[in-house]
């Protein structure tokens, strides 16, 4: 009579959430995984009509909360935009608008881009804290920038 082979008692089982191949409890695994299908959706995606992507990215909306979706659209609006544009554009547009692009989201990405880190800890009460931090290293930065060129100049006359 065959018989299962022995595992070790140590050994302990994938979980996996309703998918046999999809690994909760191995992070590489399941980063690969996610990896591999996000390419195939992106294939699958370049392939399909208009009416199709239609279909596909409203099921996907669907499933965002209203604070995703509003985020992901207010990221895109303004990742261009410098960031006079945006307080700009923030007080001219409506209350709702100006509270988006305030969010510490949208201005964490762009410090981090850059490499600029915040040297706290911000407590959970404090906002704006990186639209602070961007503002103030860009001004650092411009304010460093236009003293050596005037040192420059000074120093060829």
């Amino acid at each position: 009579m065959p018989h299962a082979p022995k595992t070790s008692v140590n050994s302990a089982k994938m979980q996996t959430k309703r998918s046999a191949w999809t690994p909760l409890n191995h992070a590489p695994s399941n980063s690969q995984i996610f990896e591999e299908r996000r390419a195939l959706l992106a294939k699958w995606f370049s392939r399909w009509t208009d009416g199709q992507r239609k279909t596909v990215l409203e099921d996907l909306m669907r499933s965002c909360s209203l604070d995703q979706l509003l985020l992901l659209i207010s990221a895109a609006v303004h990742s261009p935009v410098k960031p006079s544009g945006v307080t700009v554009c923030r007080a001219q547009v409506s209350w709702r608008w100006k509270d988006i692009v305030d969010l510490d989201q949208l201005w964490r990405v762009k410090c981090v881009r850059r490499g600029w880190y915040l040297d706290f800890s911000p407590n959970q009460f404090e906002a704006s804290v990186w639209k602070r931090h961007y503002i103030n290293t860009v001004e650092l930065l411009y304010h460093e920038t236009n003293a050596k060129e005037t040192t420059d100049s000074t120093k060829a006359l």
